[in-house]
């Protein structure tokens, strides 16, 4: 608290933030000031996994050392062609999707909590949710009035230079990570209990409902049905 009241005379405009565990969003939505607006960007859960997975299969497919790989880069991937990696299809599931690690891990039903609504209904901070598709919008909207001399830079990008194969069990096919992911996405959130440690699960649904029928893509956190 100290270094954040005595480095600098003027105090930042703008503060973000990610958060990985629950008490800590709840903490800042009872204590943020009538003056401070939360932008909560949101993903629904299915995708939001889907991507993590694609992220860190691209990261080992291109030998970054971050998040570590399980075991030798040669030795994970079956085949290794150029920029194109080969992947088994049990391999797949026994080292990256049951362990769900690293970005796999960070789910974002475990964030919004029964706490955190709570601390919503019993608090009014000011709040929006924001579809994560939205972001490069907010950015620009924050740097046009806060910063106006920094350039936009962020924006949402998928790899497309490193493709990964899943070489199918049943038949020895091998199809693209994205189509594997698309067939068998219905199927995840239940088979690896991805939501086994969410709760209040019902209003995060129904906020997702209301967000997605927002034309905008801005929902007021207080307008969530309880």
């Amino acid at each position: 608290m100290k270094e954040i009241l005595t480095h600098s005379w003027d105090m930042p405009r703008i503060i973000p933030a990610h958060f990985w565990i629950p008490e800590h969003l709840s903490k800042l939505l009872r204590n943020a000031s009538r003056k401070t607006l939360i932008i909560y960007s949101h993903r629904d859960e299915s995708s939001r996994f889907n991507s993590a997975v694609k992220h860190v299969l691209t990261q080992w497919c291109k030998g970054e050392p971050n998040p570590p790989i399980p075991e030798p880069r040669s030795k994970f991937f079956n085949k290794i062609d150029g920029d194109n990696c080969y992947l088994d299809e049990n391999k797949l599931i026994d080292k990256v999707l049951q362990p769900h690690r690293f970005e796999m891990h960070f789910s974002t039903n475990r964030i919004l909590t029964c706490q955190s609504y709570h601390s919503i209904e019993e608090y009014a901070p000011n709040m929006i949710f924001v579809d994560y598709s939205n972001a490069s919008k907010i950015q620009e909207l924050l740097s046009e009035k806060y910063c106006p001399n920094m350039k936009s830079t962020f924006e949402i990008t998928t790899p497309k230079t490193y493709k990964i194969y899943i070489t199918r069990e049943e038949d020895g096919e091998s199809v693209l990570l994205s189509d594997w992911m698309e067939r068998k996405m219905p199927f995840l959130e239940w088979t690896l209990q991805l939501n086994d440690q969410a709760s209040c699960l019902v209003k995060t649904r129904k906020m997702e409902d209301e967000l997605d029928s927002c034309e905008g893509g801005f929902l007021d956190a207080k307008s969530v049905p309880k």
